[in-house]
């Protein structure tokens, strides 16, 4: 089974994602309080999000042939 979680932002309180993870996984965080669990959802999706943009950055760099733009 998998439980819901409900990340709300810090700075606009209408800003919402639902995550579902494992009830296992759920158990682990809700043993661990002190956890701030928005703000590891929001450093991930910021190492996720530089990660593509260093990627679309490389893309640009490369042309459509595959060899790099002069």
């Amino acid at each position: 089974m998998r439980t819901k979680i409900v990340v709300k932002s810090d700075k606009v309180p209408q800003d919402l994602i639902v995550l579902s993870v494992p009830d296992d996984i759920h158990t682990i965080m809700e043993r661990h309080e002190e956890v701030r669990w928005n703000k590891v959802v929001e450093h991930e999706i910021l190492r996720y999000i530089d990660d593509l943009v260093s990627s679309d950055r490389s893309n640009d760099m490369v042309g459509s042939s595959g060899s790099p733009r002069v």
